[in-house]
């Protein structure tokens, strides 16, 4: 359910990608991995905006899902998931 969230607020995040200042998720990756931290602090960043339902609970399970190897890998494929999706629309 927590990937779920995630997936969900990641594809919600990638249609935001622009609206003020929100970086993209090609700019918080490094060497071809998401940087959890970075991602986690532009979701603070859209949660000023609003979008509390997806981005709180999403925040929060960043923050506490699995240890640092696992969260990499498990976000790598999320950010090709939404990648995937964007030609769909």
């Amino acid at each position: 359910m927590g990937a779920a969230i995630l997936l969900n607020a990641l594809i919600f995040h990638h249609g935001l990608t622009g609206f003020r200042g929100i970086k993209g998720m090609d700019q918080l990756t490094a060497n071809g991995f998401p940087l959890p931290l970075d991602l986690y602090w532009e979701w603070q960043k859209i949660l000023k905006i609003n979008y509390w339902s997806i981005f709180k609970l999403a925040s929060d399970i960043l923050v506490n899902f699995a240890p640092v190897l696992y969260k990499n890998r498990a976000l790598a494929i999320m950010f090709y998931v939404v990648q995937q999706l964007d030609p769909l629309g």
